[in-house]
């Protein structure tokens, strides 16, 4: 070895490998729980803290956290063997006593736990401590409720967040507080909201408590007056620690009521879209780019995000034409942002073409009152454009997909056998007609006046949409029955233009237009009683333009 050089490395880089996985292998495959309990203490008294390891057959405390009110020392270490949910457990139990020196709610972080040549960290946890209850005041008695409203003052429509807590000194409860008699909600548009509030400690009447969370409710008041919210009862499950003879007991509580005074929306600036939303928000729109053909189906996305009402939103508006639209509800996702409402809700439009070219169906739009700004707000996406193509002839498609299967060299006799059943039914047709001719004519002699007015007649009636719509009812043809209620429709419409009742005949043929949307495009069966009925609805609003 010259010079002090290594002549094999990569035998002693293998070797040093080897030698870490060895003194390791056993240290990373380690798991590490951590635990405290009772999580509530008096002051002076302590609280065990227990690191649970697994997979390792040493371990000790690299150090021990300094927390500010609290006294921490190791209390030693021992194996243990224990069933855990049914299954074993095996490894080694690191004890620590905690004991606070003044009342509050103190985190004890992470730190250090060293097994073998690995380091693992815990994770932090929360410990509260409170007064020791007085002599004659036992910590199972002194329960009391508290209800938070986030305001006493709003317009109708304005979310109030309502949150019940329990005061407490510090006992084990068994079970999350259970509401018994819910809110009470006259007046208001009620609905719980999930929230994760952490245990703190409040000061009510000279003495300390722990102050737990029951629950939080979004509630939207509908009229404007003076409302009361609250009202609600729950039962409490808890462990009487300070009895002589500790054993599960329950206790059912009441919560007072508190009073919000309701504003009316002010009717200065309130446009002729508003449909009573309050809040803040803002609008999106998706869609794809590719084309759609006729009768295809084009998704359309439209999102609301902010903070308001949303558990009573209206839909975004957008407006179609030369097609149908419908729209679904389809996610939503509220939460509570501090004292407001706050979340998102999507809507999924469906447009169904019915005729070619650019269509643009306009942006989709909210209108909202802001109690920030104390105006009337509108937010609308860009116009949503797109493509509609025609959609390709579905016989030729067939006579297409015939001929390649047929092959070329069939093709010639297929078209010659066509063409001649073409020329003898027209032969025969023109042999009909001369026939019926001569049976219709008149005998020699009689004065007939020339019929010149007949071909206009019968081409009028066959243009007449509502006579083969009643016809098509009928016969029972549900395909011929659809494109002629659709045409009586567009002329009952073009019919109706300036007449004083315009704005309602309107309305009520774009429902009849829309149930018709929905047996032609959204997949429903038509029945011969459906057809009926559209005949009757289609014939009322004629007589209603006449």
């Amino acid at each position: 070895m010259p010079g002090g050089s290594v002549k094999n490395p990569g035998n002693m880089r293998a070797c040093a490998a080897l030698f870490f996985f060895i003194t390791t292998g056993s240290a990373a495959a380690a798991q590490i729980e951590m635990e405290i309990h009772p999580q509530r203490v008096a002051v002076g008294d302590s609280a065990t803290l227990e690191v649970r390891l697994s997979e390792t057959g040493s371990a000790e405390p690299a150090g021990l956290p300094a927390v500010d009110g609290l006294d921490i020392a190791f209390s030693g270490t021992q194996k243990s063997f224990k069933f855990i949910n049914g299954k074993s457990w095996s490894g080694i139990v690191l004890t620590f006593r905690v004991t606070p020196a003044r009342r509050g709610v103190f985190t004890i972080p992470s730190f250090a736990i060293k097994t073998g040549s690995a380091v693992l960290k815990t994770k932090p946890v929360r410990l509260a401590a409170v007064n020791a209850p007085a002599q004659s005041r036992r910590g199972a008695a002194d329960l009391k409720t508290m209800l938070s409203v986030s305001k006493k003052r709003v317009f109708a429509g304005e979310p109030v967040v309502v949150r019940y807590f329990l005061l407490h000194a510090g006992i084990d409860l068994a079970a999350k507080p259970a509401f018994e008699k819910y809110p009470a909600s006259q007046g208001f548009l009620m609905k719980e909201i999930g929230e994760d509030i952490p245990d703190t400690t409040v000061r009510v009447e000279g003495d300390t408590y722990v102050k737990t969370h029951v629950a939080t409710f979004a509630a939207i008041p509908l009229e404007p007056g003076m409302l009361r919210l609250g009202g609600a009862s729950c039962a409490v499950s808890f462990s009487d620690e300070n009895s002589f003879f500790p054993f599960a007991s329950s206790r059912r509580l009441a919560y007072e009521s508190d009073t919000v005074t309701v504003a009316p929306l002010p009717a200065a600036g309130r446009p002729p879209s508003f449909s009573g939303d309050v809040g803040s928000f803002a609008i999106l729109a998706e869609y794809g780019a590719e084309p759609v053909t006729v009768s295809g189906e084009k998704k359309i996305v439209v999102r609301v995000k902010g903070s308001g009402n949303f558990i009573s939103l209206t839909k975004p508006r957008l407006a179609a034409s030369r097609g149908a639209l419908f729209n679904t509800e389809a996610n939503e996702s509220i939460r509570v942002a501090g004292d407001a409402l706050a979340g998102e809700k999507e809507y999924v439009f469906t447009f169904i073409p019915d005729t070619a070219g650019d269509t643009a169906l306009g942006g989709a739009s909210i209108s909202f009152f802001n109690p920030s700004t104390l105006r009337y707000e509108e937010v609308r996406t860009p116009n949503i454009r797109f493509v509609v193509k025609d959609a390709p002839p579905r016989q030729a498609e067939r006579t297409e997909e015939n001929a390649a299967v047929q092959g070329p060299e069939s093709r010639a006799p297929l078209y010659r056998v066509a063409v001649f059943a073409a020329v003898a039914a027209a032969a025969i047709a023109v042999a009909i007609a001369r026939l019926m001719r001569r049976r219709a004519a008149p005998p020699q002699g009689v004065g007939v006046t020339a019929p010149a007015a007949e071909a206009p007649v019968i081409a009028a009636r066959r243009e007449n949409p509502e006579r083969d719509m009643i016809s098509a009812a009928r016969m029972r043809d549900a395909g011929r029955f659809l494109p002629s209620a659709l045409k009586a429709l567009a002329g009952i419409e073009h019919d109706v233009l300036g007449a004083k009742s315009e704005g309602l005949l309107r309305n009520e043929i774009a429902v009849v237009r829309d149930e018709l949307y929905r047996y032609g495009y959204g997949g429903k069966e038509m029945t011969p009683e459906d057809m009926a009925a559209l005949c009757e609805k289609i014939s009322a609003l004629r007589k209603a333009r006449e």
